[in-house]
């Protein structure tokens, strides 16, 4: 249990930002501008032979099922129709959300006419989507057991609803009627939502464990272990699934390719940026859920490392110095995501050469350069880019170049990333109150 109060002690640190805990009359003010201490070694050098080039995505679709974290197991999304104008509509909450104390870490699924939610403390919710009111709603957690506030992850397989928990279990729902079909312990809590693929069930614990299982009995049929480490980011990622292979991420920046039939593993790699400023920024644990792209992996790692790999051999294709913690979106020729110092970058999928970049708000206060900013995202909505962020805004920004096309008010902030499903964009606050823009 010490090992996993290092992980949240340390994440507390990271989102608050590098705040001192001096009394004001211990504060003594400084002449001068305001600089970043901790000076970005992200490289953002656009190509020229590219500089004429013209974006040609792929054609938005009326998505019909978003059903696990990343839209399906292999965390590609098309573009996704939307209306222009679109407006909130509905407004829900699905229980406790993210305080100092609690802490959500993942956004919604949906199926269907029905959104799933998983709130920090275990409560599991079934929303109709056309007008948001509850349908159903039940508890994860034991009654007789005390529940670890910091959440835990959905996914959606045939009618059935899959929880990966922080109580270190997984369990089989009911869709329709929240049932528990049935309950089995993990080998530690679970932070990453389940990805659901071909019968099986696969959760990463944060002792850096996969844990498969069958979907409909929730047998263990095989694990795999990576480093386990002693610090890291609170949450994680999600594997991906592709043609009989998972690609499992741990904390340790290490990323196995495994036989889904039985964890043989066929190749591995590990992501650690060639500059490290600080403890921080060195920190190698991946949150971006891994993509599988046709012949391509494509991983992004905390530390500040993008990469690259061949599918079948794990060999590099290509990789820069650019970091985050956030999947990045993909359509046709192209990849875009966000960096740990709020740059938005379109890369050229097959050769990581740089478009464009485009730097979003970094701090809340920019006069006192207090408070960074976390945007989500992004997501592909009709030919644009949304990210959302902690400043409770949402940006609909255009793919030929990153600049701002429209601003919207959240009615809270927001820090995971959105989803959209039958022409409705949908956003989990951080106050746990699921909202729906139509």
């Amino acid at each position: 249990m010490r090992q996993y109060y290092g992980y949240i002690a340390l994440t507390a640190l990271l989102l608050s930002g590098c705040e001192t805990f001096l009394g004001k009359k211990d504060k003594i003010p400084l002449e001068g501008v305001r600089e970043a201490v901790l000076l970005s070694t992200e490289e953002y050098n656009l190509d020229d032979s590219l500089k004429d080039h013209t974006l040609k995505l792929e054609a938005p679709e009326a998505n019909q099922a978003w059903p696990m974290a990343g839209g399906n197991a292999r965390h590609v999304m098309p573009p996704l129709l939307l209306n222009h104008d679109f407006k909130l509509v509905w407004e829900q909450d699905i229980g406790q959300g993210s305080s100092s104390e609690h802490r959500l870490l993942n956004g919604p699924i949906a199926v269907g006419d029905h959104a799933y939610t998983i709130d920090s403390m275990g409560l599991v919710s079934a929303i109709n989507l056309k007008n948001g009111k509850k349908e159903w709603e039940t508890y994860c957690i034991p009654t007789d057991s005390s529940a670890q506030p910091f959440g835990g992850g959905l996914a959606y397989d045939q009618g059935k609803i899959y929880a990966a928990t922080a109580h270190a279990e997984i369990l089989s729902m009911d869709a329709e009627t929240g049932k528990i079909l049935w309950r089995f312990p993990t080998s530690a809590p679970v932070r990453a939502a389940p990805t659901v693929f071909e019968g099986k069930i696969f959760v990463i614990t944060i002792n850096n464990q996969l844990e498969v299982f069958n979907a409909k009995d929730g047998q263990l049929l095989w694990t795999h272990t990576g480093i386990v480490e002693s610090a890291g980011l609170l949450g994680g990622a999600s594997p991906a699934a592709h043609t009989g292979v998972i690609v499992a991420p741990y904390s340790s920046g290490e990323v196995f390719a495994l036989r889904i039939e039985n964890g043989y593993p066929l190749w591995s790699e590990t992501l650690q940026a060639n500059k490290q400023l600080d403890s921080v920024s060195a920190l190698s644990h991946i949150k971006a859920r891994p993509i599988i792209d046709k012949n391509l992996v494509f991983l992004v790692s905390h530390s500040g490392r993008i990469s690259a790999l061949d599918m079948r051999s794990g060999q590099s294709v290509w990789s820069r110095d650019i970091g985050g913690i956030r999947t990045p979106a993909i359509s046709g020729r192209y990849l875009f995501m966000l960096t740990n110092d709020n740059h938005l970058v379109c890369l050229m999928k097959d050769t990581g050469q740089i478009i464009w970049s485009q730097q979003l708000e970094y701090f809340m206060n920019q006069e006192k350069q207090q408070g960074k900013v976390l945007w989500a995202g992004p997501i592909i909505i009709n030919d644009t880019l949304l990210v959302i962020g902690s400043n409770k805004q949402g940006l609909l920004l255009a793919s030929q170049n990153g600049k701002e096309i429209k601003k919207f008010k959240l009615p809270n902030k927001a820090t995971l990333s959105p989803i959209v499903i039958n022409k409705t964009l949908l956003v989990l606050l951080d106050n746990g109150t699921l909202v729906a823009y139509q």
